[in-house]
């Protein structure tokens, strides 16, 4: 079997990835003479798709309904589906992610690792040998789970959530944009000492955008600088305290904060203070009254199964290593009004 890949007929033709890809498929996209030239290197060096090659290809040609063998493998770090995930944001990512793999075509199958490596590695070893064509990462329960794959090489994409460990490429929320649109939401209600809480699983992840979001949000616009609250959104004593230590009138949170339990837990400010969700929002906050981004997670679970085809179909994907991210920015929502 020959292990010349497109890659290296692209660097000996000088020619993309891309236009090899189209030589090969006979696209009337290129000339006569670029194919001719990409054929000949080809050939030259003995260049010859794999078994499995040539089944891909041919079942990337059908019509997505009539597709048989094309498979995704949806890598969880949790200990259950996530068709029943606690997280209604992951939910939807999830279940819009497979709802738009069947629409392409593809099967897909839901690979749990329980944050084991050792399990990781077996399932690694095991879409390796059912030829899975392309692998979605999702977002893992704890960031201190990293799961790198050695045995699969096929594209694999990460989806909610930006590590940089992982040199995949990303599909994922605009936390920037999102904590930035939140911060400006509260000083358009006319809050002047706007609190932040910064949830300790962000803090020592990407997540540390939101902060800086904040931060600069509020230099911008001549507000006085308070240092975030680091504690768990739940924690509404901790909440309360910050308040009213810091007479805030506004605070920007994490979702699952519940402003009637923090005005139980506080003084004067804690019963008057506006509430903003930055990220994570969800309809149990709508419920508690509190407005926030939506991070549009359905939206981006969909992006990122295209994406994951797009590859697989062109056989052209950024390189591990490569800058590749997709920010899908977040839309203010206010919770709808009790009857």
């Amino acid at each position: 079997m020959s292990n010349v890949t497109y890659r290296q007929i692209s660097k000996e033709t000088g020619f993309s990835i891309g236009t090899v890809y189209l030589a090969f498929k006979n696209s009337t996209r290129i000339s006569p003479a670029t194919r001719s030239v990409i054929l000949k290197c080809a050939e030259r060096l003995h260049y010859a798709p794999s078994p499995y090659q040539r089944q891909l290809m041919a079942e990337i040609r059908k019509k997505p309904t009539e597709r048989r063998c094309l498979e995704l493998g949806f890598i969880n770090n949790w200990s259950h589906s996530l068709v029943q995930a606690p997280d209604e944001p992951l939910k939807k990512m999830f279940q819009r992610a497979t709802r738009r793999a069947e629409e392409l075509g593809y099967r897909w199958q839901e690979y749990w690792t329980h944050e084991s490596s050792q399990l990781l590695n077996k399932m690694d070893i095991e879409m390796w040998q059912k030829s899975v064509d392309g692998i979605l990462i999702f977002p893992p329960r704890h960031i201190g789970f990293i799961p790198h794959l050695q045995k699969s090489k096929v594209p694999v994409f990460v989806v909610g959530l930006n590590l940089p460990e992982l040199n995949y490429p990303c599909v994922e929320a605009d936390h920037y944009f999102n904590a930035e649109l939140a911060c400006m939401k509260l000083i358009a209600k006319k809050c002047k000492r706007i609190g932040f809480v910064l949830d300790s699983f962000f803090h020592e992840s990407p997540f540390s955008r939101f902060e800086g979001a904040f931060r600069a949000t509020i230099a911008r616009s001549g507000l006085a600088a308070i240092e975030p609250l680091l504690c768990e959104g739940s924690d509404v004593a901790e909440i309360a305290r910050y308040i009213e230590d810091h007479r805030c009138d506004g605070i920007l949170t994490v979702a699952n904060c519940d402003p009637a339990a923090v005005a139980r837990a506080g003084g004067k400010f804690a019963k008057r203070v506006k509430l903003a969700c930055y990220g994570g929002w969800s309809v149990e906050d709508a419920r508690r009254g509190v407005p926030g981004v939506d991070d549009r997670n359905e939206v981006i679970g969909a992006i990122a199964v295209e994406q994951l085809a797009l590859a697989i179909e062109s056989q052209v994907w950024p390189l591990p290593n490569g800058p590749f991210r997709i920010h899908v920015p977040g839309v203010w929502t206010e919770p709808q009004a009790r009857s």
